[in-house]
C-alpha cells in the first residue's frame, strides 16, 4: 500500500469524475461534476481499506468529512478505554 496523496490522488480523481454522475458512497444521492466531492475510501484506511479502485468512489464533501469525523471519535473512544483500563471489546 502506497502513499494516498499527491498524483496518486489527482489521478483516481479524474478517473471517478470522468464516471461522473455516481452514487455517492456514504448516502446513496447523486455526485454530479458541479458540486464539491471527495475521493472517498469505501472501507476507511484505519480500519483496513486500501487505495485499490474497488475500494474508491466519490463522496459529497460534506458526508465524507462527517464519515472522517465519526472514525476519529471512535477511535477517540476506543483509546479512553484502554486507557482507563476498560477492554474495549
Amino acid at each position: 500500500m502506497g502513499k494516498w496523496s499527491g498524483r496518486r490522488v489527482t489521478t483516481e480523481r479524474a478517473r471517478i469524475a470522468a464516471l461522473l454522475p455516481l452514487p455517492c458512497t456514504r448516502c446513496g444521492r447523486l455526485v454530479t461534476p458541479g458540486m464539491l466531492w471527495h475521493v472517498d475510501h469505501l472501507l476507511e484506511q484505519v480500519l483496513g481499506g486500501g487505495h485499490d479502485r474497488a475500494n474508491l468512489g466519490p463522496a459529497h464533501a460534506r458526508c465524507n468529512m462527517s464519515a472522517g469525523q465519526a472514525v476519529a471519535q471512535s477511535r477517540r473512544r476506543a483509546r479512553a478505554r484502554v486507557v482507563r483500563g476498560i477492554k474495549p471489546w
